[in-house]
């Protein structure tokens, strides 16, 4: 059934409303998981603490134990798709190389989180794209909805280029430790 908005000056099925509704919903209700997910991969104890990417192979664990005459120190352990470094004490040697191991694999994860939030927007433009595009409306929403989905194809592509580089820097510096 047709009825005619007057806002756009045309007769617009109310199926399209309900439908671009539909798709709202389920992107919401997917970042909602998404939150749930990378929240899940992330372990703070008293003795240690772990973050993992949700999708990609990427790693590292914290591990905070007692020596001799009550100092604390932090043994690390990396995994990587390439190598993996378990248990190595920080000193001040290998400190630096460490932090920027560690500091690499943040960078990974908040990229991962990018490129799930880049890659349901996209689905979610193409959605309403298809949905728009069997529409009399504006010919202006068809050509913002392909804008959108063109941007966010692109993100995607720019936040995966960074995700290869910060892997290969990762690598040069597990390959010294």
């Amino acid at each position: 059934m047709r009825r005619y908005d007057q806002s756009l000056g045309m007769a617009v099925s109310a199926k399209t409303y309900g439908q671009v509704g539909a798709a709202a919903l389920v992107l919401f209700s997917s970042l909602l998981v998404w939150i749930v997910l990378k929240e899940q991969s992330s372990i703070y104890q008293d003795d240690y603490m772990q973050k993992s990417a949700v999708f990609l192979p990427y790693k590292y664990k914290v591990e905070y134990r007692e020596e001799g005459q009550g100092e604390t120190t932090e043994y690390y352990s990396f995994v990587t798709p390439d190598q993996t470094v378990t248990g190595r004490p920080k000193e001040a040697g290998n400190a630096r190389l460490m932090e920027a191991v560690e500091r690499k694999i943040e960078a990974i994860l908040r990229r991962e989180s990018d490129l799930y939030r880049y890659g349901l927007l996209l689905v979610y433009s193409a959605w309403c794209w298809r949905i728009l595009r069997n529409d009399p409306a504006p010919k202006d929403l068809h050509g913002i909805a392909l804008m959108f989905c063109l941007y966010f194809a692109f993100s995607i592509g720019g936040v995966w280029l960074d995700i290869s580089q910060d892997a290969e820097q990762i690598g040069r510096y597990l390959s010294r430790l």
